[in-house]
């Protein structure tokens, strides 16, 4: 698993919502400020999945990425594009990566 920054990106994300602002895409803006702060703000993480696909209209994924499908392809997605009225229909956490044979022995 690779460690992240999520101060520096927050204020990289912020500076997108600047530039957007600036062509006057309001609406988008808003939206990534608010979805930032909401994942970056969150204290819950991805559980290991139940193997059953999570309709976008009975829950949307809090953080991380996810296995998501528009019913056709399954692609992983970042949480923050999976979103009511898009192409992705469903989705569900990733698995947990396989234990690695070297740390069993």
């Amino acid at each position: 698993m690779r460690l992240i920054d999520a101060d520096y990106i927050k204020i990289r994300l912020c500076e997108i919502a600047d530039y957007w602002r600036s062509k006057g895409k309001r609406y988008e803006a808003v939206l990534l400020n608010d979805t930032v702060n909401a994942v970056i703000d969150s204290e819950s993480t991805i559980t290991q999945p139940s193997g059953e696909w999570i309709s976008v209209e009975d829950r949307l994924p809090k953080t991380g990425t996810v296995l998501a499908t528009d019913g056709k392809v399954v692609i992983t997605a970042p949480s923050s594009s999976v979103t009511l009225g898009g192409a992705i229909t469903h989705w569900m956490p990733l698995p947990e990566p396989p234990e690695d044979r070297e740390s069993v022995r």
